[in-house]
């Protein structure tokens, strides 16, 4: 998760950071947030992006068969990871929905 600086002259750290950590980790991961893309989408994929790769592939056998896999298999950059794993949570939203470990 890429890190954000939040400053506000109304919100002030002290005894209540751990509420405004909580409060900035919402603003950046709410939905409607849009991520930019760039220089780290060339980098090899990350160790918990390859572990949840992997559990994809195990809960979900037609995942293997996605073009964005393909890609992955052939360059495991952040970027064709990320194109996987959104690409597998669009195509399998309905059996996600029914898994009671993919819920947020």
């Amino acid at each position: 998760m890429s890190r954000v600086r939040f400053m506000s002259p109304y919100l002030k750290g002290g005894r209540d950071t751990a509420k405004l950590t909580n409060r900035a980790r919402y603003i950046a991961t709410r939905p409607g947030v849009e991520v930019l893309r760039g220089e780290h989408s060339g980098q090899p994929a990350t160790k918990k992006q390859q572990a949840y790769i992997q559990r994809l592939l195990r809960d979900f056998p037609g995942a293997e068969e996605l073009l964005e896999y393909e890609d992955y298999q052939n360059a495991p950059t952040q970027g064709h990871a990320n194109a996987f794993i959104r690409q597998v949570q669009e195509d399998f939203a309905e059996p996600m929905s029914r898994m009671e470990n993919y819920l947020d």
